[in-house]
């Protein structure tokens, strides 16, 4: 399953890094990482208030979109489109009455062409169920970040959880 994903990656990256007629400065670099860090701080506040539509605005709406997550118990979800995803998104904040805390960790951002680049990040969050049970944990967090017509949207990601995770009816 994992090689399933890391070629989903490749073959995302291999086909949005078309070459470019001129090379990016650091500079350049430094202004794309920094547009990508202000859209992960946004994005934090949008999962910190549940606000669900916000926080699947950041993702790619097409069916092209590859979220793969791991929990700890070694169980892979491998979402293969948006709706898929967001279907599961709902449903999982659905069952949390709050998200007291969410914070990304340092974002390690490589800038692979002009409109794509790559984060590396963790996130730490504590969060109430709908039962009243209090849990926490964090998780690694890669994304493939495309800008289309101006606009940065994920269009991969792999997430691997080391926390229980709050879901209706096992799911």
């Amino acid at each position: 399953m994992h090689r399933l994903f890391l070629a989903a990656i490749a073959l995302t990256v291999l086909a949005a890094c078309r070459p470019a007629t001129t090379e990016l400065s650091e500079d350049q670099k430094a202004a794309i990482a920094d547009e990508i860090a202000a859209l992960h701080a946004d994005a934090a506040k949008a999962i910190r208030a549940r606000d669900v539509g916000s926080w699947l605005a950041y993702f790619e709406n097409t069916d092209e979109l590859t979220f793969t997550s791991c929990v700890q118990d070694g169980a892979v979800a491998a979402y293969r489109s948006w709706s898929a995803r967001a279907d599961t998104t709902y449903a999982h904040y659905a069952a949390i009455a709050s998200m007291d805390r969410f914070e990304w960790g340092d974002l390690h951002t490589r800038v692979l062409a002009p409109n794509v680049a790559v984060v590396a990040t963790t996130y730490e969050a504590v969060a109430t169920d709908t039962a009243g049970v209090s849990f926490a944990g964090n998780a690694t967090w890669v994304a493939v970040w495309v800008r289309t017509n101006g606009t940065w949207k994920m269009a991969n990601v792999a997430e691997t959880w080391n926390w229980p995770v709050a879901s209706p009816e096992g799911t």
